[in-house]
């Protein structure tokens, strides 16, 4: 017995993101990449996912879209982040003045639908703790709103 069921699997490096602002409930667009060599240098933007506990960053690793019997399937590989266990979870920082959300990747990935993609974020890394981020909340008005609510 044979199976007629076809697998294609396309890798995307770009990713458009429409969302609704929390401030305005306007529509905006984020452009994400998740490219091995943009510009001959590695990008792997970060976002804030749907997740079952509430709204979580993640950073992208893989877009893709499966079709499967001629369905596709819309997917990214994220690496989840979560927030670190330190004496203070939320500390302002005193040289830039702003929050400092002590933010630790996860030493797993998940494969999600790209409609749990709220929307696109900027993290930078933290210098004093390995591995940690800032949460780069002053970005826009829509990203202030929503870090306040976290």
């Amino acid at each position: 017995m044979t199976s007629n069921r076809l697998l294609q699997i396309t890798e995307y490096r770009f990713l458009k993101v429409k969302y609704e602002s929390v401030v305005d409930w306007g529509v905006k667009t984020d452009y994400l990449r998740c490219n091995p060599s943009f510009n001959k240098r590695p990008r792997y933007d970060f976002v804030i996912v749907d997740s079952q506990d509430g709204p979580a960053f993640a950073q992208l690793v893989f877009v893709f879209v499966c079709r499967v019997n001629k369905h596709d399937y819309h997917l990214a590989l994220v690496q989840p982040l979560e927030k670190q266990a330190r004496a203070t979870t939320r500390s302002v920082d005193k040289h830039l003045s702003i929050y400092r959300w002590h933010i630790r990747a996860r030493n797993r990935c998940e494969v999600i639908p790209l409609e749990r993609i709220v929307r696109g974020a900027v993290l930078m890394h933290d210098t004093k703790y390995k591995g940690d981020y800032f949460v780069i909340d002053t970005l826009d008005a829509d990203m202030f709103m929503r870090m306040k609510e976290m």
